[in-house]
């Protein structure tokens, strides 16, 4: 079954986002010098649309219309909205024309393994907040760019994905045909990356029923603990790892034979490990070479914690560059970067954050009216604010100026009203 873009980002609003009475929203196409706008996934009972570029008037026609620039840039684009019983609200994005496209792309790939389809969208732009995943038609998952589906039967589906921020929104979709099973009762499956000489070794896409695992490199046993593994070659060159499963009513083998290039005979060499939960990650220096004494970690291009191993709770879901520089006692130095992907569990941290206008933003939820407190604080633990302030009952958008803000990253704790556990989240700022 085949959805157009706008049922599906119907869908979207409809299953996957709590609406308050009133809700702009618009997605959009860039035709030459001419923007397309479809505002129809807003909710409430709307009887004003407007909608201003850079700030100017531009249209009043309702729901759906056409804005015409007249060359080539990036136009502030706002649809203000306002219902019958007075609830009014506005929504902004930035977008580019005649340079490229849209500011985020839906990108899907994905393996099948039987009747279960592994889908990733993590290929998709690196500045994404939001993830939904349908299947014809049907939502499935939000939970971020990583996701699987276990069809019925052999077939042929629809697979889309719908990815936003703050800025835009847009969607991928893909026919995905599912054949017969091959009938195994389990299947070993080998995924790699490798870091110089050291090959990561991940089994834990095979069967869901496995209860033992051997790890061999060019015939020689070399792990028996589980899904997952690393072994380091003794040098450049291509090696066979073969992986053994079993269960008590099957066993299945597979081998990948995998090429390590030169390393480049750095003296010293820094390497990240990194696992995730939800929004927390946790970072290890402490596999890189050479006699290292210092450890620095930055965060999309910001300082923020000394030493082999650290943690960071990031602000919301996507993609975010991690760096490690190490410094030995022979004076080496070396950087090593990575892109890791984080979703939300359900539940989720409560408070979202962005940086806009010379301004830290929050946007959080709050049970009920009352006295809120909320307290900024620097990587190294020095407390930049404490304030106290009023929040309604539901969504509140709460600004910070920029010059009670140090640059780069803050941790932000906010307290409700008759609420004990409080709201932890990361924002990051920039001076003008």
């Amino acid at each position: 079954m085949t959805r157009s873009l706008a049922s599906v980002l119907l869908l979207l609003f409809a299953s996957g986002r709590v609406l308050a009475a009133c809700e702009a929203f618009f997605y959009y196409t860039v035709d030459g010098y001419q923007i397309h706008v479809d505002g129809s996934a807003s909710a409430g009972n709307i009887t004003v649309w407007k909608w201003f570029v850079n700030g100017i008037l531009a249209s009043t026609d309702g729901p759906q219309t056409t804005l015409t620039v007249s060359s080539n840039g990036t136009y502030k684009v706002c649809l203000v909205v306002k219902t019958s019983d007075n609830c009014s609200d506005d929504c902004c994005q930035y977008i580019t024309v005649g340079t490229g496209g849209t500011s985020c792309e839906a990108v899907i790939s994905y393996e099948i393994d039987g009747m279960k389809v592994w889908l990733d969208g993590s290929s998709s732009s690196s500045n994404l907040t939001g993830w939904q995943w349908f299947v014809d038609g049907n939502l499935f998952d939000d939970s971020g760019p990583f996701t699987d589906y276990t069809v019925p039967g052999p077939g042929t589906y629809e697979f889309c994905l719908v990815v936003w921020n703050a800025d835009c929104c847009d969607t991928t979709c893909k026919t995905i045909t599912v054949e017969e099973s091959s009938g195994k009762p389990c299947e070993a499956v080998i995924k790699v990356e490798t870091d110089g000489l050291n090959v990561y070794l991940n089994g834990s896409y095979s069967s869901s029923n496995i209860t033992g695992w051997q790890w061999f490199v060019d015939g020689y046993l070399f792990d028996d603990t589980g899904p997952f593994t690393d072994y380091t070659v003794p040098g450049p060159g291509s090696y066979e790892f073969c992986l053994v499963v079993w269960n008590a009513d099957c066993c299945d083998t597979t081998c990948k034979t995998i090429t390590v290039e030169e390393s480049g005979g750095k003296p010293c060499e820094a390497v990240i490990q990194h696992e995730t939960d939800g929004l927390q990650v946790w970072l290890n220096g402490s596999f890189s070479s050479g006699d290292v004494t210092d450890w620095q970690w930055y965060l999309n291009g910001q300082w923020i914690a000394l030493g082999a191993t650290t943690d960071v709770l990031l602000p919301q879901s996507g993609t975010y560059e991690v760096c490690l520089i190490i410094f030995t006692a022979d004076n080496c130095t070396d950087t090593a970067c990575k892109e890791i992907t984080v979703a939300e569990l359900s539940g989720g941290s409560g408070m979202k954050t962005y940086y806009e206008s010379g301004k830290l933003w929050l946007e959080l939820q709050s049970p009920v009216a009352g006295a809120a407190t909320i307290r900024l604080h620097a990587p190294d633990g020095r407390q930049w604010l404490s304030q106290h302030l009023s929040v309604q009952a539901g969504k509140n958008r709460i600004a910070i100026a920029d010059g009670q803000l140090p640059v780069g990253v803050v941790f932000i704790t906010v307290t409700l009203p008759e609420q004990k556990t409080p709201l932890r989240a990361v924002g990051m700022t920039l001076k003008n």
